[in-house]
């Protein structure tokens, strides 16, 4: 455990520089500054393999987020280009600190398999929040009109939720498998520092990369469900702004403060379902 407690108190210090950088080059406001180093350091408490999954994701999607800043902004396409807010930050990165942490208390309490198994979700769901982001900043750069993925007769304005291009599809599964394979090799590190792990690199690669990307759909999916669509009575755009061509918009469905942070935190419990289920079958 003393490698353990030196990897903590390393990656705790590594933690408060990056939230100066994050602060200083605006990826997040510096009124979440709190929440920002809470979900950090849960995620560096679950071990190597998950911290160095939260950490490229957050690098990763704050690089794309800026990827067409000018464009996303003439658009209002992306509020994140100013910086995550404190929902933004919780909604991504609590839940799976918190698991994760919760894994770490389980092995030192001697329940060894059940923490071992249950390592690799939290991996899974920030794999979901890498995809969904690389979809979102990368896929508004589509040149065509992005169409409902439940409904793909109907093309809408780039960013609206529940909207799929080809472009987005596969900046997901490359942001998913991006923290697939971060996680996956970084599991070596976490089992000098505190696991002992007997399972193939490959098969974490292909549980979480799987796990991963259904989240993302799951997230596409909920989000066309719950949060609100609206029409533009001028040029019959489906659209969640509440004006368009200078009109009101009618509501179509959907429901009225349903944000795209609760749909994000649904589709990560529906990753970490599939990765239970998933670990059960094949570890």
């Amino acid at each position: 455990m003393l490698s353990y407690a030196v990897y903590v108190i390393l990656s705790v210090a590594f933690v408060l520089c990056l939230l100066r950088e994050s602060i200083s080059k605006r990826i997040i406001r510096q009124d979440a500054a709190r929440e920002a180093v809470l979900v950090s350091i849960l995620n560096a408490l679950a071990g190597p393999g998950q911290f160095l999954a939260y950490v490229t994701f957050v690098l990763s999607s704050s690089l794309f987020t800026r990827l067409g800043k000018d464009y996303k902004a003439s658009k209002l396409l992306s509020k994140d280009i100013y910086g995550r807010d404190r929902l933004q930050i919780i909604a991504v990165g609590l839940l799976p600190g918190a698991l994760g942490t919760l894994c770490v208390m389980l092995y030192v309490a001697g329940m060894h398999q059940l923490a071992t198994k249950l390592m690799i979700v939290p991996i899974a769901m920030l794999a979901t929040s890498n995809a969904d982001t690389w979809a979102s900043e990368i896929g508004v750069l589509y040149k065509g009109k992005p169409r409902l993925i439940l409904r793909p007769s109907l093309s809408v304005e780039p960013g609206t939720s529940g909207a799929v291009s080809p472009l987005g599809i596969a900046a997901s599964l490359g942001g998913a498998a991006t923290i697939a394979c971060v996680g996956a090799l970084a599991t070596r590190l976490t089992e000098y520092v505190l696991y002992d792990l007997n399972y193939s690199v490959h098969m974490i690669f292909i549980i979480v990369l799987v796990s991963g990307f259904i989240g993302e759909v799951s997230d596409s999916i909920l989000g066309y469900l719950l949060q609100e669509k609206r029409r533009c009575r001028v040029c019959g755009t489906i659209c969640e702004h509440e004006y368009h061509c200078g009109e009101p918009t009618e509501h179509l469905w959907g429901r009225k403060g349903i944000k795209g942070e609760h749909v994000n935190m649904m589709s990560q419990a529906v990753s970490a379902v599939t990765c239970i289920l998933l670990v059960s079958l094949l570890l």
